[in-house]
C-alpha cells in the first residue's frame, strides 16, 4: 500500500496586531510564497504601492505632488443597486464598467464560478475626497498648538511667569510662535497639502485611479490568501490587464489603472473628447433647426408643387393627380425634418425643397453632425502632426489636464488656515495677560502687576491687505523648510529669499511659488523612474512622455 503524506497547507497569518518579529515573518511569507513580484511577466506583475512605487498617481511626471480635479471624477454606474459614492475618474469609471460586464458575462456563460467576490466584481471602495484627508491634518495640527504647545509654559524666558499663549495679542506674534512649534511639529504632522501628501497616509485611493472590489481589512494577510486562491484569480487579472488595469500586490482586490497602457490612455481619450463632441452635436443640431426653419413652407397649394420632369406647371393636371403628389410632396418634407432631428451621419446629400416664399429650387447643403477630430488636444501625434492612429492621450497632457499641482495651492490655503487659527483663538482668549513691574529701586518698592489687555480683531480684508504676497511667500518657504528638515545656511538662505523676491517683482507670483517648491522638495526614487511603459507601449515605440 502506498504511503500517503498528508500535505497541511501553510496559511498567512500577518496582520498588524502581531509583534515587529511576527509580522516581518509573515510579511515576507506573504510577498515570497503567496504573491510573489520580481520575474512575474508583464501581464501578471502587480503594482506594489509601500515597496517599489508608492507615488504612483501622486506626482506628475516633473515629481510635483498632484491631486484630483472634481470636474474629470464621474459617479460608477451600478445599475439600481442602493450605494454609497463610489466616484473615480471617468475614463476608469468606463473602464471599469466594461471590465465587469465582461466578467458577468463570463459567470453567466459558466466560465467563471459564481459565489465570490471576483464574480460580482462590485466597487467597494474607491476614491476619497482629498480635502476630507486634509481637513484631519489641519485639525491635529490645531490641537497640538492650542491645546499643548501653547498652554505649556517655557523655562527659556527668565521675565515671563506665564504659559506662551499669555503673551500672544497680535498676529505677527501667533505666526512667530507658530513656526516656532512647525520646527518640531511639521516632520511628523504637515501642515501643507503637498507635505501631507508625501506621507504614508496618503492612500492610493486619492489618486482617482483605484477601485477595490472587497472591503476586507488592508493588515489580513489570510483575506488576502482567500482572495487569490480563488480559482478565478488568474482569469482575474489577466483579464485586469487587458481592460487597462494592474493590480496592487499588498491589496490583490484593489484595481489600479494603468496609465501608461494603451488601453488605458485610449480610454482616457475617449473621455476627454467626449463632453467636446457632445458640445459640437448640439451646437450643430441647433443650426440645422434653424435652417429647418426657414426652408419649410408653411402651406403647400397646388402652385407651390413644380413637376420637375415637365415643362409646364401642373394646371392640367387631374385633381386626385396634384393631391396625390402633394401628399407625396408633404411626406417628403417628414422625412427630412426626421433626418435632421435623428441622424449621426457624418455626410449629408443636398435637400432640394421647394418653399411657399421661394418658387424657386432650394438647395441646402447641412452640417455634419459628428465633428471632425480637428481642434480636439491632448492626442499623440505622428510625424506629420496629424492625429497619430493609435488615438491615444499624450501622457504629459494627462496630468495637466486631470490634476492640480498641490504647491501652487498652499500659499492661499496656508493664509486661510492661518486666518482661521487666528480668529478661533481670539474668539477663545480675547484678553491677554500682560505682567507689568511698578514702583523703582530708589524708593526701595518694586513689584510686579498682572494686568489683563483685550486682543483686537482684524477683518479678513484687513488681514489681506496687510499680510500681502511677500510675507505669504516668505512664510510658505519657512514652512516647507521645516516640514522637509532642511538646515540653512544663514547666507544662502538670504541669497534664495532675494531669488524668491526678485521672482516675485519682476515675473509672476507663481514663477516664485514653483522656486520655492523646487529648492525645498527632497529627493525621492532617485533610481527608479515613477512611470514606467509597459511593454506593449515599448514595442510601438511610441512616444509616451
Amino acid at each position: 500500500m502506498p504511503y500517503k503524506k498528508n500535505i497541511q497547507k501553510t496559511i498567512a497569518f500577518g496582520n498588524n496586531s502581531r509583534n515587529a518579529k511576527e509580522l516581518f515573518f509573515f510579511k515576507n511569507f506573504y510577498y515570497d510564497k503567496i504573491y510573489p513580484n520580481g520575474k512575474l511577466p508583464w501581464a501578471e506583475r502587480p503594482l506594489d504601492f509601500i515597496n517599489n512605487n508608492p507615488l504612483y498617481g501622486k506626482v506628475d511626471l516633473d515629481k510635483n505632488f498632484i491631486y484630483p480635479k472634481p470636474k474629470h471624477l464621474r459617479q460608477i454606474n451600478v445599475g439600481k443597486a442602493k450605494t454609497k459614492n463610489l466616484k473615480v475618474f471617468d475614463f476608469v469609471a468606463t473602464a471599469f464598467e466594461d471590465f465587469r460586464d465582461h466578467m458577468h458575462a463570463q459567470v453567466n456563460n459558466g466560465h467563471l464560478q459564481a459565489g465570490h467576490a471576483i464574480a460580482a466584481c462590485d466597487p467597494k471602495r474607491t476614491f476619497v475626497e482629498t480635502e476630507v484627508f486634509y481637513k484631519k491634518f489641519k485639525e491635529l495640527h490645531w490641537a497640538y498648538f492650542s491645546l499643548i504647545y501653547l498652554s505649556t509654559p517655557s523655562d527659556h524666558d527668565v521675565v515671563r511667569k506665564f504659559p506662551i499663549k499669555e503673551q500672544i495679542d497680535n498676529f505677527s506674534q501667533f505666526v512667530k510662535y507658530y513656526i516656532e512649534f512647525l520646527k518640531t511639529a511639521a516632520p511628523e504632522i504637515p501642515i501643507t497639502l503637498t507635505g501631507a501628501l508625501k506621507t504614508s497616509y496618503a492612500s492610493p485611493l486619492m489618486t482617482g485611479l483605484c477601485v477595490e472590489i472587497h472591503d476586507k481589512a488592508y493588515d489580513d494577510d489570510r483575506a488576502k490568501q482567500e482572495f487569490i486562491d480563488s480559482p478565478n484569480f488568474n482569469f482575474f487579472k489577466c483579464t485586469a490587464r487587458r481592460y487597462g488595469f494592474v493590480l496592487d500586490r499588498n491589496v490583490p482586490w484593489r484595481l489600479v489603472a494603468d496609465v501608461t497602457s494603451l488601453k488605458m490612455r485610449e480610454y482616457m481619450r475617449i473621455a476627454f473628447e467626449q463632453p467636446q463632441i457632445e458640445e459640437k452635436q448640439a451646437i450643430t443640431l441647433q443650426e440645422r433647426l434653424d435652417l429647418l426653419q426657414t426652408m419649410t413652407p408653411a402651406v403647400i397649394t397646388v402652385d407651390d408643387i413644380v413637376d420637375f420632369n415637365l415643362v409646364n406647371p401642373l394646371a392640367d393636371w387631374p385633381r386626385s393627380e396634384v393631391l396625390n403628389f402633394q401628399k407625396e410632396t408633404m411626406n417628403q418634407l417628414q422625412e427630412v425634418k426626421t433626418l435632421i432631428m435623428n441622424s449621426n451621419a457624418e455626410n449629408w446629400e443636398e435637400v432640394k425643397l421647394k418653399g411657399a416664399a421661394d418658387p424657386n429650387m432650394t438647395s441646402i447643403v447641412l452640417p455634419a453632425l459628428n465633428p471632425s477630430e480637428e481642434g480636439i488636444q491632448g492626442l499623440v501625434p505622428d510625424c506629420d502632426g496629424t492625429v497619430c492612429s493609435t488615438r491615444v492621450m499624450k501622457f504629459d497632457f494627462f496630468f495637466e489636464e486631470y490634476y492640480n499641482k498641490s504647491h501652487s495651492e498652499d500659499i492661499w490655503e496656508l493664509r486661510k488656515i492661518l486666518w482661521q487659527f487666528w480668529t478661533s483663538w481670539i474668539e477663545n482668549h480675547p484678553y491677554v495677560k500682560k505682567v507689568r513691574t511698578v514702583g523703582c529701586l530708589e524708593s526701595g518698592f518694586k513689584t510686579k502687576v498682572v494686568e489683563e489687555k483685550e486682543i483686537q480683531f482684524i477683518e479678513w480684508d484687513d488681514f489681506k491687505s496687510q499680510y500681502g504676497e511677500l510675507f505669504w511667500l516668505k512664510f510658505y518657504f519657512d514652512v516647507r523648510t521645516v516640514e522637509n528638515k532642511i538646515k540653512w545656511d544663514p547666507i544662502d538662505r538670504k541669497k534664495k529669499m532675494k531669488k524668491i523676491n526678485f521672482l516675485n517683482k519682476t515675473l509672476d507670483f507663481y514663477r516664485a511659488v514653483d522656486y520655492i517648491n523646487r529648492v525645498t522638495s527632497v529627493e525621492m526614487l532617485d533610481a527608479q523612474e515613477i512611470y514606467v511603459p509597459t511593454p506593449e507601449a515599448e514595442e510601438l515605440i511610441l512616444d509616451w512622455a
